[in-house]
């Protein structure tokens, strides 16, 4: 969302075709490239050991980019294989992607059955749908400060004939005319259940605006709170 954020006011300043990016790039690929093995890119860019090394070397170097003002251009070092490399590390800011329900229960599954070897993990399997209703319902509607003086919040979908997702919605003001207040939404959970599988039909946009909703486990949905079954 932060990414979001930045590239909202500062997109007016990308021209890959002037080779001119936001200021923070370099910053930005070095916190990125380590969140990434060696083995991750060699196998994922078809590269090998030494051109991954060669490359991380290249793109954490201050000498590979210039910076003037608020532009950043890519020095003439930078070649095909630092370009791949650039493109994969940022590749997991893309804000159409967002954690999965289905990774992270697995990884619960995996990280539980390591500490209680032997554990019989049928329970969570058979009330996975509860757990992702629940957890749906405490992401709703959370209020925090996404940097200096930029508010955002939790939003939930309830359109029909689409997947519920969990957004972060913010403002950003554009700091050049007409200085437009503009909303922006970006996707950070995906539930993988249809909105129709997983919200009751009677819940509505006012009620989860005002989190008046929680999982009911004879519906096997989510509910506004004075609904009875």
């Amino acid at each position: 969302m932060l990414l979001s954020l930045s590239f909202g006011r500062d997109k007016h300043d990308v021209k890959p075709e002037m080779n001119e990016f936001p200021k923070y790039l370099p910053l930005l690929i070095k916190l990125q490239l380590k969140m990434f093995t060696d083995e991750q890119l060699k196998s994922k860019l078809g590269l090998k050991g030494g051109q991954v090394n060669t490359a991380r070397k290249k793109l954490n170097n201050k000498r590979s980019y210039e910076v003037k003002d608020n532009v950043c251009k890519l020095g003439g070092d930078i070649g095909s294989n630092e370009m791949k490399v650039i493109q994969e590390v940022l590749s997991v800011l893309n804000c159409s992607d967002a954690i999965q329900f289905d990774v992270l229960f697995e990884e619960l599954k995996g990280l539980i059955g390591k500490e209680i070897p032997g554990v019989d993990l049928t329970p969570l399997d058979d009330n996975r749908k509860g757990i992702a209703g629940i957890l749906m319902c405490l992401l709703n509607n959370i209020n925090f400060s996404l940097m200096d003086g930029v508010r955002a919040k939790t939003v939930l979908n309830v359109n029909a004939y689409k997947t519920a997702h969990v957004y972060g919605q913010y403002y950003i003001v554009h700091e050049k005319e007409p200085f437009n207040e503009v909303t922006v939404v970006s996707s950070v959970f995906d539930l993988g259940y249809d909105v129709a599988d997983i919200f009751d039909d009677h819940v509505t946009d006012e009620n989860v605006e005002n989190g008046d909703i929680e999982f009911n486990f004879d519906l096997g949905k989510i509910v506004h709170c004075n609904h009875s079954v």
